[in-house]
């Protein structure tokens, strides 16, 4: 297999050689090329790619590593991609007029419009990787209202419909790292109920993820907070499936002093490495 990969790694080599992004591998504290990480990468594994959103530099990025995956595992037709920002509920809606797309009866911008993106052209890369390499498509979150009753009333104050069967609190880890991100602007009760809001967003995407998901390769489209140091949605998603989980972290390097360049690549002392890997747009 892997002689397979190489050969297949080296017929893209003049695509991968314009890459305008490296990666760094925290297990071996080094820097890879994007044919090194290609050689190595999992071929029966769900890839978290954690972002900053509607940053075009990076959305630019996360299609192109999805491509060099499809193509270096021959997974064109056999792969699944799946975004933060459209929900489980539509999935039927979403995959009839997915459909669509991939025939060409129905144009991106469109599709996105229906489900209330209007304003996400940054992303149009990866849509238009995922229609040019024929992968499977679907929305895994909740319906922001449903996390607005979750917050004022708890989980037991919705319809039953709504709760996956496993929403689970994340640790006082993720904890402290939310309430640094919140920036000490709410008190602890408000802090609580935010809390329990991205945690059960945690455990939906999960496990909607898990439940939609048709092929060995999968991609899941996600902020950055619900993959870093392989917390939130990574963990809850390790402990639903047997593939592996690879976290990657992107992040636009030409937006990134020296000092917050090091800091991203130097482990915490108590959270860890924040992710396996990072992508750093060049």
């Amino acid at each position: 297999m892997k002689t397979l990969i190489t050969a297949i790694c080296l017929i893209l080599l003049p695509l991968i050689a314009e890459a305008t992004y490296e990666v760094y591998d925290f297990k071996t504290q080094r820097y890879l090329t994007p044919t090194e990480f290609a050689l190595q990468s999992e071929p029966q594994a769900f890839y978290i790619l954690g972002e900053y959103h509607y940053n075009e530099p990076i959305q630019k990025a996360q299609a192109s590593v999805m491509e060099l995956l499809v193509n270096t595992h021959e997974a064109k037709a056999k792969f699944d991609l799946a975004w933060e920002f459209m929900n489980f509920n539509d999935h039927a809606s979403i995959q009839t007029k997915w459909n669509a797309v991939q025939t060409r009866n129905l144009d991106i911008k469109t599709f996105l419009s229906d489900f209330g993106q209007s304003k996400a052209d940054s992303y149009l890369p990866i849509f238009n990787a995922a229609i040019n390499l024929k992968g499977n498509y679907y929305g895994v979150n909740a319906p922001r209202n449903i996390k607005k009753q979750i917050m004022d009333g708890g989980l037991s104050s919705v319809d039953p419909m709504w709760i996956p069967p496993r929403v689970e609190v994340g640790g006082d880890n993720y904890l402290e790292r939310f309430r640094e991100a919140m920036g000490g602007h709410v008190g602890d009760d408000v802090l609580k109920s935010y809390f329990l809001a991205q945690c059960y967003t945690d455990s939906v995407m999960a496990h909607y993820l898990n439940e939609f998901s048709k092929n060995d390769l999968t991609f899941l489209v996600v902020g950055a907070f619900h993959n870093d140091y392989r917390d939130g949605t990574v963990v809850r998603l390790e402990g639903l499936v047997n593939r592996d989980v690879i976290s990657l972290k992107f992040v636009d390097g030409n937006l990134l002093s020296e000092d917050e360049l090091t800091e991203l690549l130097t482990p915490h002392s108590v959270y860890g490495s924040i992710a396996d890997y990072l992508v750093i747009k060049k």
